[in-house]
């Protein structure tokens, strides 16, 4: 079994001057299409396209592969929004 964080976060744009002003270090948008590349890179990218993989919605996505897939896709949507909205320790 395996499984990936599968966000769907575009690679970085480039900044330019204005936002480097508003003190922005990085630039990237949410994608709507789904064979575009991701901020995930090209393993997640890959691996959500294989045959038998599931993959979730919305934009903080798990895929999962293999004979628990379903299971280790709900745990990994849920691990993924618990450390997401996790209060810092």
């Amino acid at each position: 079994m395996h499984d990936v964080s599968d966000f769907k976060l575009s690679p970085n744009y480039p900044l330019n001057d204005v936002d480097k002003t508003f003190g922005l270090t990085q630039k990237i948008r949410i994608s709507h299409d789904e064979n575009a590349k991701s901020a995930m890179g090209i393993v997640s990218d890959t691996f959500r396209k294989m045959p038998d993989v599931i993959t979730g919605h919305g934009l903080f996505r798990v895929s999962a592969w293999g004979k628990d897939a379903a299971y280790y896709f709900y745990l990994g949507c849920r691990l993924s929004l618990e450390s997401i909205f996790a209060k810092p320790s």
